[in-house]
């Protein structure tokens, strides 16, 4: 899971564990902000039931029973944290 994603998942509300913290630097934007970047199990559990979690080869997908397909990711961890993210959307 790249800082992008963690990043965005800890600015909804995703639970933030010490164990999972990680810090980001790159040349163009430095900061010291630390993020959580939960396991697939944590993922998991916090999305709770009403889900499936696809396989394919193009890549992996998260979604309710009646949802559409829109887009394959490439680690199971991203699909899960986008599905959190679709779920959990504070606006």
């Amino acid at each position: 899971m790249d800082y992008k994603l963690a990043k965005s998942l800890k600015d909804e509300g995703f639970p933030q564990n010490e164990h999972f913290e990680m810090n980001t630097c790159n040349i163009t934007d430095f900061t010291d902000e630390r993020v959580a970047v939960p396991t697939l199990s944590e993922l998991i559990d916090e999305c709770g039931t009403g889900f499936k979690l696809f396989s394919h080869t193009k890549g992996y997908v998260a979604l309710r029973e009646a949802e559409k397909i829109e887009r394959f990711y490439e680690t199971p961890e991203e699909a899960m944290g986008r599905f959190w993210l679709k779920k959990n959307k504070k606006s």
